[in-house]
């Protein structure tokens, strides 16, 4: 069974055909679903969507939901999934409309980490990017040279 950590190989199966024995073993996480053509519904009732679609599939998968009762809740729900080699949890509107973009009511919560760097150049943008930075060339004191995307 793949894990978190097994992104490459994940990432390989799902580039190769349907005849890859890897497929046998791959089980998809559904964690939202929507109807093209019918009207918004909210996600509280796309979630009975998921569950029929998961329900007795053998390739299907419906991702759990919990509704976050307050910060704590939330910093100790963090900690398990980052224990568990996960970056954070995903905060949804529980009455919100399907949109396939990150939106105000689809957020992301995850620990913060942050340091000092210089900027030491940047890389232009690539694709529809032409012509704005791509991304920021950085170095922190301890002498670490990276980018970030802009």
């Amino acid at each position: 069974m793949l894990t978190r950590q097994d992104y490459q190989e994940v990432t390989g199966t799902a580039r190769s055909p349907a005849t890859d024995a890897r497929w046998a073993t791959t089980r998809f996480c559904v964690f939202d679903a929507f109807r093209d053509g019918e009207p918004a519904r909210p996600f509280r009732e796309r979630l009975s969507v998921v569950a029929q679609a998961a329900a007795g599939s053998s390739v299907i998968t419906a991702v759990e939901h919990t509704v976050c009762t307050g910060a704590a809740h939330l910093e100790r729900k963090i900690q398990r999934i980052v224990r568990a080699g996960g970056e954070g949890v995903m905060l949804r509107k529980p009455d919100s409309a399907y949109a396939g973009y990150r939106s105000p009511t689809l957020l992301k919560a995850k620990r913060a980490y942050d340091a000092e760097a210089r900027v030491t150049g940047h890389q232009p943008g690539k694709g529809k990017h032409v012509g704005a930075v791509g991304a920021l060339m950085l170095r922190t004191r301890s002498g670490i040279n990276f980018k970030a995307g802009a």
